[in-house]
Parts: C-alpha cells; structure tokens; sequence
C-alpha cells in the first residue's frame, strides 16, 4: 500500500482523527483524504483476503474506537 494511502489510514484508525484534521495535518484537500481512505481500506481488504481472511472494506471503518461492521 503506498505510504499516502498508509499515511491517511493510519491517522484515521489508530489516532482517530477527523478528515479535516487528516486534511489539515497532511495538506491535502478532504475530497482527497476520501479518497485515500477509501482505496486504503479497498486494499486491505484485498490482502487480507488474500491471507484467507474475509473482510469487506467498510468492515474496517472505525469510529469511537470501535470497529464497525465486524
């Protein structure tokens, strides 16, 4: 996964952060840390798959600390 994508994923799941801070902090517009985010979780869900894990994308938004979906 490339560090950009790594870089919003990170900030967003284990810091907890507002994709307007994300924004903020990386100096990108929020239509771009959507996008990330996004094609982040698309790609972790595809190499987990891969490891025999099955696990939809939107199974690793997290809000509150909480992992939703799962």
């Amino acid at each position: 996964m490339p560090s950009s994508f790594q870089d919003v994923f990170v900030l967003d799941a284990k810091y907890e952060r507002s994709m307007e801070e994300i924004a903020h902090i990386l100096q990108i517009s929020i239509g771009t840390v959507k996008s990330r985010l996004h094609r982040a979780r698309r790609q972790l869900s595809k190499l987990l798959m891969s490891e025999g894990i099955q696990v939809r994308a939107e199974d690793l938004i997290i809000q509150n600390g909480v992992t939703r979906g799962v």
